[in-house]
């Protein structure tokens, strides 16, 4: 479903920085290391439409700066559906989980070329 945006857009990323490479592993370490995530687990544990939309647009947009584009796809779609004061399918929060996995390891890869 969210298959046509890159899980990390290298390129893009660096250039939102300048082109500085060593200032967006700087950031993406960061990421992988920040309360963040948890936050967005825990929020989408709850099934409260309000948490849900909060947590989905901080990652959102924090996605969105780092050039993570299908995980900020997921967190737009999470985010709009909860501005409509509705519930996500189920569907779509096993896609977060995916996507956040694959980015993750995305970033790690990312990380760890020499």
């Amino acid at each position: 479903m969210f298959d046509e945006y890159p899980l990390l857009d290298e390129k893009d990323g660096t250039a939102r920085v300048m082109n500085n490479a060593n200032l967006y592993k700087k950031l993406l370490r960061s990421f992988l290391a920040g309360d963040e995530l948890p936050v967005v687990g825990a929020a989408l544990k709850t099934f409260d439409v309000e948490q849900i939309k909060n947590a989905s647009h901080m990652m959102k947009g924090l996605s969105s700066s780092l050039s993570c584009k299908r995980l900020a796809a997921v967190c737009t779609e999470f985010n709009n559906i909860c501005k409509l004061g509705q519930l996500p399918e189920m569907s779509l929060f096993g896609e977060y989980s995916k996507v956040l996995a694959d980015t993750t390891k995305a970033i790690d890869v990312y990380l760890n070329e020499v």
